[in-house]
């Protein structure tokens, strides 16, 4: 994790540095599906199997929390500068 995002709590990535064929990109598409939704779904079940909360214990303290997976693609199409998308 990089240090100037400390508070971050938990910062990871993973992309293909070469770049990936249309066919890899298909592939990389469905293998990505299949494993998110295994971890989303076992981290889903761990969720359900904590206490409900108490309601004679409105003084503990409690932290909405989750986690979200997003899937990217760049190709680098528009090479023009954010300056100049925003007219500066």
């Amino acid at each position: 994790m990089n240090e100037n995002n400390a508070a971050k709590r938990l910062e990871r990535s993973v992309y293909a540095h070469k770049g990936l064929t249309t066919d890899e990109l298909k592939l990389f598409e469905n293998y990505m599906r299949e494993r998110v939704q295994i971890i989303i779904a076992d981290i889903d079940d761990w969720l359900g199997r904590l206490d409900t909360p108490e309601e004679s214990e409105p003084d503990v303290p409690r932290y909405v929390a989750g986690l979200s997976v997003f899937q990217y693609i760049d190709d680098h199409t528009d090479t023009r500068e954010l300056g100049d998308l925003l007219g500066e």
